[in-house]
């Protein structure tokens, strides 16, 4: 269903695409870097079809940057030889299963956007609960809720949505522990700085605990930790839990 999917095409080749049979088709297109090789792979229920444009001298194809030139001409082919109303099979062992577009699991009463997707029968997957009531907004409202590991991605841009608490055990995620570190003797040593991300900490007042004193109190669950060399345990710990790591600077 994907590389059958003219909705999907549409960002990379409009809505009027050479790829929109009047019959069922997948098309599968792709380019080199320099475009010296241009190609597109185009099947029905009963065929298959590859075409590959190319050169050895390193130059763009006769000009033209794009894959849709080779996939014109399969879906020419296809188009002369494909059988009225061949359809594909069901893929074996499989259902097709709605999802919520954000989370991938069970889509609630208020998930806003869902998508279908074949997985295997005996898929088990768990309810979304990424989306919950507004309650400012009862009757037609939704807040997202993020598990924490989105927590430093949502603070990065003007994002909306909120992060949930209590789902994963307190942890240092960044960097792992028994890491290495080596100074650049290029940079200025005030410019270099290690950024320490947590999960399960955040929106809690939490200690940084570097070799065993206390540097600072943090709410955002992050920490700038500036380089020195030497050999550095660093631990974060509230009322949650807490959870320490060590690190090498050479």
């Amino acid at each position: 269903d994907i590389l059958s999917d003219n909705n999907s095409r549409y960002p990379g080749f409009g809505e009027d695409s050479i790829m929109e049979t009047g019959f069922e088709a997948m098309f599968k297109t792709g380019t080199s870097n320099q475009f010296q090789n241009i190609w597109a792979l185009g099947s029905t229920p009963e065929y298959t079809v590859g075409i590959w444009m190319g050169n050895f001298s390193g130059h763009t194809v006769i000009g033209r940057t794009g894959s849709s030139l080779p996939a014109a001409i399969a879906a020419e082919m296809l188009e002369i030889i494909h059988t009225e109303g061949a359809v594909f099979g069901k893929v074996p062992d499989s259902k097709e299963v709605k999802l919520c577009t954000l989370s991938g699991l069970i889509p609630n009463a208020y998930t806003p956007s869902t998508y279908f997707e074949f997985l295997p029968v005996d898929a088990e997957i768990n309810i979304s609960d990424w989306h919950i009531p507004d309650p400012l907004n009862p009757n037609n409202g939704a807040l997202t809720v993020y598990p924490e590991e989105y927590s430093s991605w949502l603070s990065l841009k003007d994002r909306s949505g909120f992060i949930s608490k209590g789902r994963n055990k307190p942890e240092i995620i960044y960097p792992s522990n028994n890491s290495v570190f080596f100074i650049d003797p290029t940079v200025p040593v005030i410019d270099q700085i290690l950024k320490i991300r947590t999960i399960g900490f955040s929106g809690e007042l939490s200690s940084v605990i570097i070799n065993g004193n206390v540097v600072d109190e943090v709410t955002n669950g992050n920490y700038n930790f500036e380089l020195q060399k030497g050999e550095w345990q660093i631990e974060f710990k509230n009322t949650i839990g807490s959870n320490k790591i060590k690190i090498y600077i050479r």
